[in-house]
């Protein structure tokens, strides 16, 4: 910005001076403005009249940018008068500042006025949701939110898709017979499980020292093994004879969740 005063009083240049000094000498600086910068004019009114800025004051030395406002640097006799006054800039600028968006009231020249209807695009602004609310957004016009929400759609197709994939619920109960070893074995019918199956075993005889394991060894095939709480001191031994009932459950999804 620039400094004004209504008070400065008519000048005069105490030496010539030719177009490229940059100390201009007047005989008062009465009235100026106290702070630069400032604009003069001098030889107001001549085929030499030049606008100056002023850029500093000391003393009578009046230190000066040349040639401003469209006028050109030329050189000045002494006695040239010089004033404080209002030119063209002084006029021009202010209309300029109300046709400009950007660069204004200070916010930088790569930055525009948000207007409260102009289409515009905004960076860098943080907006805080507790304090502004939002309305009217198009969900296409959030960009970032858009792709978040197809990436989070996909990831639930492919979820299904997982699913889906998954074998379906199957299960199969058959009867095994421990031999003298304690062992027993099985077989499923070929093509009913797709996975390997799980196993629930239960001993068929009325005592509560029998005990029996099993595992399927294939989607086709189980093996386990039988003991019987006994002797003195008692232990488990491996024993014969029993009945085994063998569950094989192939689980789903949505049986496994449950």
């Amino acid at each position: 910005m620039r400094y004004y005063s209504s008070t400065a009083v008519e000048m005069a240049l105490t030496g010539s001076v030719n177009e490229i000094v940059t100390t201009l000498v007047v005989d008062t600086v009465l009235g100026l403005p106290t702070q630069a910068p400032f604009t003069l004019a001098v030889d107001i009114g001549l085929s030499t009249e030049e606008i100056v800025t002023v850029t500093s004051v000391s003393g009578m030395n009046l230190t000066v940018t040349r040639g401003v406002d469209g006028t050109a640097a030329v050189a000045h006799t002494i006695g040239a008068v010089t004033r404080h006054m209002v030119t063209a800039r002084d006029l021009r600028e202010p209309q300029e500042h109300l046709a400009a968006t950007a660069n204004v009231h200070g916010i930088g020249a790569t930055a525009s006025v948000v207007g409260t209807d102009t289409a515009q695009a905004l960076t860098n602004k943080t907006v805080n949701f507790a304090n502004n609310t939002i309305l009217g957004v198009p969900q296409a016009s959030v960009t970032n939110l858009v792709d978040d929400l197809a990436a989070l759609v996909q990831a639930d197709i492919d979820a299904s898709a997982a699913i889906e994939a998954l074998p379906p619920f199957a299960e199969y109960v058959t009867m095994a017979t421990c031999a003298a070893d304690g062992s027993f074995s099985g077989t499923f019918p070929a093509g009913l499980f797709t996975v390997i199956p799980v196993l629930q075993c239960t001993v068929q005889s009325n005592t509560q020292f029998v005990f029996a394991s099993a595992a399927a060894t294939s989607e086709t095939a189980f093996s386990g093994f039988c003991a019987y709480f006994s002797g003195t001191p008692k232990v488990f031994r491996l024993t014969a004879g029993f009945i085994i009932s063998i569950h094989a459950v192939q689980m789903t999804a949505t049986t496994a969740s449950n």
